[in-house]
């Protein structure tokens, strides 16, 4: 099979991290078209797309690269080009490139992919969060692991585990987890959990997160800090709707650099944020946010905690993507891996920079106190919070 990549301007674009490189040396590029999903109880549906990749060239009938290699789907950016250790480690090892399929948003695109050319596989393994791990495994398009078949798992902690009915059907490789994000040159007193978003001062100055983006991980934050969790979400909305009437909200957000520009400009002064991504967006410019002080677990003492994670498919080149990821995941990749990613290790013995570790929980912190979510829950009822959401909190939003 001959695929013709076309790349055009819009490449720019693709990477969820608008980030300006495609492929990591080493790799086959094989980009691909996007589709949306929409994470509920009643599987795939199709969503408005809200990216574009590469124009791209394919076959009516898509099957795998006509050499035979493991066909990885992976974001662009950073991402992509920190897995050139890994790459350059498997094709030592198994004397053949990786192919790579590049999507633009993980879940919400790849999972349309995967069920689209099923019971074909093209697609050998994958990069979503936690609740693309999940929906996979629920439509039966993905296998569970363990450190018998990936050697390397076992050096990890189990709650890096994505859990599907009591196995491990992916891992978590990098952490995102809820932060609170404030100005200290605007408030005085030190902030310590969501609850202080409540102050009088802080009327319009407060920036929240959508309810959709990092896995809920915001809404979710929001009720563990007032007694609830992914099983009784009525105490975030409780405490949503009244940080809304009494005027605070000043922004919904579903970008990071928007969120932070907004910060930086003063528009809001206190922000639900999160570490992912934060090395790509922050690392460069750190030194613009002086006044910025981060509480690492604003949520009732915890941090919800979700992350980066890869799903095996069950089709013929299995083996070869638990060779890959038995790579990928080693404690010496890793350490290459995590810095040029932007997002931290879920490796207990891999640290972060330390200029961004003020910004991130490591995983060591994330043992600690990091709260993972029932991803049953979560994604039965997705939908029906966002619709809650759109309706109770979003029109409190100051004008």
């Amino acid at each position: 099979m001959q695929w013709s990549v076309h790349m055009t301007k819009t490449e720019t674009d693709v990477s969820r991290r608008k980030a300006l490189k495609y492929v990591g040396a080493g790799a086959l590029a094989v980009a691909a078209g996007i589709a949306g999903y929409a994470l509920g109880s009643s599987g795939p549906q199709p969503v408005a797309p809200t990216e574009t990749t590469a124009t791209v060239t394919a076959p009516a009938t898509v099957t795998a690269p006509a050499t035979g290699a493991m066909t990885l789907a992976w974001w662009a950016g950073p991402e992509l080009e920190a897995l050139n250790p890994a790459f350059a480690e498997y094709r030592k090892q198994m004397n053949e490139e990786v192919a790579v399929v590049i999507h633009s948003g993980g879940s919400a695109n790849i999972i349309p992919k995967i069920a689209a050319a099923w019971p074909n596989v093209y697609i050998d393994s994958t990069g979503v969060n936690g609740n693309g791990v999940y929906a996979l495994a629920d439509q039966g398009f993905t296998i569970p692991v363990t450190p018998s078949d990936i050697p390397s798992m076992g050096e990890y902690n189990s709650n890096t585990y994505v859990m599907y009915k009591g196995k491990a059907y992916g891992m978590y490789f990098a952490t995102n987890s809820v932060v609170l994000v404030y100005r200290a040159d605007k408030i005085k007193e030190p902030m310590t959990s969501l609850k202080d978003m409540m102050r009088p001062e802080l009327k319009g100055r407060v920036g929240i997160g959508e309810p959709t983006v990092a896995a809920a991980s915001y809404l979710l934050a929001w009720a563990l800090e007032n007694g609830g969790n992914e099983n009784n979400i009525d105490p975030a909305f409780d405490a949503l709707k009244k940080l809304g009437e009494m005027g605070n909200i000043g922004m919904i957000w579903s970008d990071e650099p928007v969120a932070l520009n907004a910060l930086a400009s003063g528009e809001v002064w206190a922000l639900q944020y999160c570490d992912y991504g934060t090395g790509g967006y922050l690392a460069p410019n750190l030194d613009q946010y002086p006044w910025a002080k981060i509480v690492k677990n604003p949520a009732g003492g915890k941090s919800v905690f979700w992350g980066d994670a890869f799903t095996i498919v069950n089709g013929p080149r299995q083996n070869k993507a638990k060779k890959f990821f038995d790579i990928m995941l080693r404690e010496d990749i890793q350490a290459q891996f995590a810095p040029v990613n932007g997002m931290p290790s879920t490796h207990p013995k891999v640290g972060v920079d330390a200029k961004l570790a003020p910004w991130v929980n490591t995983a060591a912190e994330l043992a600690q106190y990091g709260y993972v979510p029932d991803l049953a829950v979560v994604v039965q009822n997705w939908g029906a919070w966002k619709a809650r959401f759109d309706k109770e909190i979003r029109p409190l939003v100051k004008a």
